[in-house]
């Protein structure tokens, strides 16, 4: 694993980052973590992809992990968009000759689905969307919404405490802690990041007939943060979508029982499409 530095072209937030890369890689993946964890969370994918040659590169978002930024907050989506602008940028420089390819994991997943269907260009081989945030387990309701729209002109800048139980995450202990003792996993929600996730999501479902590039989704059924439901109402929309439904396990499946299953369906679907 090597480190990087770079930067968002908009406003100049500098992201750090991590590259894993493979001997003989036939491919590149670009990573974009989820909401309050890291991109060095993700290891243990990575030393899987890149025994199956799949080089992987991914950073810490703005307000996340090592990356600039107060924690949790980001004055708009796009910012957020033009992260994942600089990291498809870094995929691109170390691999210009590799087909790259793009996966992002609840906050992520539902950022590269934003990100692909507003791309007017994208030379992605193909998405894979885990847990993506399309819509929350919870509804909110209409007040909900209203007071967080309200707080978002009053003081954009405000946090909202959103701490994630363990057991919301993984059902294995290990994981459970690993999440809780991570130093750098927070739980401070921007008011203008909640609202664009939410807004985010439901353009991302109004427009899943449009999205351009092959996908796979892979979302836990008993999902107790980003709805299963939501998921799978996309992925039949979607014109060219695999959906893998898990059972028995929690957001982070990845994470979870189904550790196995789940980088190897991650593989094979991009060995499928470079």
């Amino acid at each position: 694993m090597t480190s990087f530095e770079t930067q968002n072209t908009s406003d100049g937030t500098l992201l750090r980052g991590h590259i894993w890369e493979a001997e003989s890689p036939k491919a590149m993946l670009n990573l974009v973590h989820g909401f309050g964890e890291h991109s060095g969370r993700y290891a243990d994918m990575a030393a899987y992809l890149n025994s199956r040659n799949i080089s992987v590169v991914t950073l810490d978002l703005r307000g996340h992990g090592r990356s600039d930024g107060a924690r949790g907050y980001c004055p708009n989506y796009n910012m957020m968009l033009g992260d994942v602008d600089a990291l498809l940028a870094k995929g691109r420089e170390l691999s210009p000759s590799l087909p790259q390819c793009l996966y992002g994991h609840s906050m992520g997943g539902g950022l590269v689905l934003n990100h692909q269907l507003k791309a007017l260009q994208s030379n992605m081989a193909c998405v894979i969307a885990s847990a993506p945030f399309i819509a929350p387990a919870e509804r909110i309701s209409g007040v909900q919404r209203t007071i967080v729209k309200m707080l978002g002109k009053i003081a954009p800048k405000m946090t909202l405490g959103n701490k994630i139980d363990g057991s919301k995450i993984s059902r294995l202990p290990a994981e459970q802690e690993a999440y809780l003792s991570d130093p750098l996993n927070h739980g401070k929600l921007g008011v203008g990041l909640a609202i664009g996730m939410v807004e985010g999501g439901e353009w991302v479902r109004d427009n899943a007939e449009r999205f351009p590039k092959p996908l796979l989704i892979v979302h836990a059924r008993e999902d107790q943060l980003t709805a299963f439901a939501a998921s799978e109402a996309f992925a039949a929309k979607a014109p060219n979508c695999t959906f893998k439904p898990y059972e028995d396990c929690e957001h982070e499946i990845h994470n979870d029982c189904h550790r196995a299953d789940v980088y190897k369906t991650t593989a094979d679907f991009i060995e499928s499409h470079i």
